[in-house]
This record gives C-alpha cells, sequence and structure tokens, in this order.
C-alpha cells in the first residue's frame, strides 16, 4: 500500500485532531449556575426536596421552621455574622462567609453542618443564629438530592458544584435584595 505525502500528512492531522478534541472533551469543566441549581431545588412534589420542605418559591413549604429563602436577612447565617451592621460594614466579606456556610450546609446537611463548621470557622457562633440548624434541613444528603447528583456525575457534577449551584438559585429568589 502506496501513501503519499498527503495521505501521511491527514492521517496525521486526523489523529492529532481526534486526540486534542477527547483531551478537551475530557477536560471540560462545569460551571456552576442558578439553572442547574433549578435542578436541584425545583421538586415540589417529592418529599425531602429543598422546594418541598421551603417551597417553590422559597417559602411555604411543608416544614413550617424551614428557612424564607426569598427573605436572606432572616436567615441564621444573617444573623449568626451580624445582621445589617455587619452586611453594610464589609458587604464582600460578609456575602463570601454567607455563601461558605450556606454551601457547607447544604453540602453536609443541618446535623453534620452544626458540629463541623465551626471547627474550621471560629466566627460561626450558632448562638447569635437563635440556635443550631433544624435537623430537618439535609440537602445534599436527601434520597432526592442524592439520585439527582449520582445522574449529573458522569457530566462532571460534583456536590460542591451543587451546592453552589443551589445557592446561586437561592439567591435568585431574594425579595430584600441581599444579593443585588
Amino acid at each position: 500500500m502506496k501513501f503519499t505525502m498527503m495521505k501521511i500528512f491527514s492521517l496525521v492531522t486526523t489523529l492529532v485532531t481526534t486526540s486534542v478534541l477527547s483531551v478537551a472533551a475530557h477536560a471540560a469543566v462545569i460551571e456552576p449556575s442558578a439553572a442547574m441549581g433549578k435542578g436541584v431545588f425545583n421538586k415540589p412534589e417529592v418529599a425531602n426536596t429543598c422546594a418541598n420542605c421551603h417551597g417553590i418559591t422559597g417559602e411555604g413549604g411543608t416544614v413550617k421552621t424551614a428557612a424564607k429563602l426569598t427573605m436572606p436577612k432572616t436567615w441564621k447565617i444573617y444573623k449568626i455574622l451580624g445582621g445589617d451592621a455587619a452586611f453594610a460594614k464589609d458587604k464582600a466579606d460578609f456575602l463570601k462567609k454567607m455563601q461558605a456556610a450556606t454551601e457547607h450546609l447544604i453540602i453536609r446537611s443541618a446535623v453534620a453542618h452544626n458540629v463541623t463548621f465551626k471547627q474550621a470557622n471560629p466566627w460561626f457562633d450558632v448562638a447569635k443564629g437563635g440556635g443550631a440548624y433544624d435537623s430537618q434541613m439535609l440537602g445534599l444528603t436527601a434520597a432526592p438530592a442524592k439520585a439527582w447528583l449520582k445522574k449529573q456525575e458522569s457530566k462532571g457534577v460534583t456536590a460542591p458544584i451543587a451546592a453552589t449551584s443551589a445557592y446561586l438559585y437561592v439567591q435568585t429568589l431574594d425579595k430584600q435584595g441581599v444579593f443585588k
């Protein structure tokens, strides 16, 4: 079989291009998004989901003690961080800590969060927020969220990506302008 220079060049180009595209496809990074967070959140008809407990609009769900997600100034973490005064003093740091604590809560569930988050974050004092988070807050440890995450793993979605996405989605529910 005779190979001309053109055929060899074409074959090598095809092999290199295929290899580069294959590496690029595997290296694609999944970015958190509010749209993905909506997928995690919105299953009101299923027990132990965000929407079921908090309500499809972020309030009025089946768990009466669940945070009103539309009112972030009422959240425990907002109070723990020092409320309006601390928010006004250093909004960027406030929001950074708020996000870290909320995402940890979503990933770990309230029970684990109550115990472990303070260890790495001395500023986190649940007493300032009126006490520990309600053990009914299951986040990504709930069966429906675990099932959703399992389906998304092949796309590269991890628990931290899902938690950030859920947090980004919850920000869209804000009626108080905290996240504006």
